[in-house]
């Protein structure tokens, strides 16, 4: 949730500098909410992989569902670094007026890659599919950093 209202704040922000042609504060509000997110969701991640079973059973008792989503926990938690980049870049790219590159993230990021990975991932057997989180989120940062880059060369 905290992630989500970066995001939401963030807009506005990146919009009014942008209009004002001062890319500079665009560039520094970007690098200021990634290290902000990664910040809030680097104790996400901690807590995903420090205490997952005491979460987990504050929903269930069945040993087995602990022990499944233990493993789940961890690499969802590990996710949740390069998730803010996942997230953030779409919402700047919709602050500058780039609607298509932010569209083409999110459209990458869940359809081309988290629902095929997870089916192939899925294939090979339950531990394995849940390298889908962390997998999905490293491929759409590098998009993100590939079309964050094309933009900035074309503001000079």
């Amino acid at each position: 949730m905290p992630l989500g209202a970066l995001q939401t704040c963030i807009v506005p922000v990146i919009s009014y500098n942008y209009a004002s042609g001062r890319i500079d504060r665009c560039k520094k509000t970007l690098s200021t909410s990634l290290v902000g997110g990664m910040g809030l969701m680097f104790i996400g991640t901690l807590v995903f992989n420090l205490i997952p079973g005491q979460m987990l059973r504050v929903f269930t008792s069945d040993p087995q569902v602990i022990a499944i989503g233990t493993v789940g926990f961890h690499f969802v938690g590990i996710s949740f670094i390069p998730m803010v980049t996942s997230l953030i870049f779409p919402v700047f790219f919709q602050a500058v007026g780039a609607a298509v590159k932010s569209s083409l993230l999110t459209v990458v990021r869940i359809v081309v890659l988290f629902v095929p990975l997870g089916y192939l991932f899925s294939r090979l057997g339950l531990n394995d599919f849940w390298f889908t989180f962390p997998v999905t989120e490293v491929i759409t940062t590098l998009v993100g950093v590939f079309f964050y880059r094309r933009f900035m060369a074309q503001q000079k």
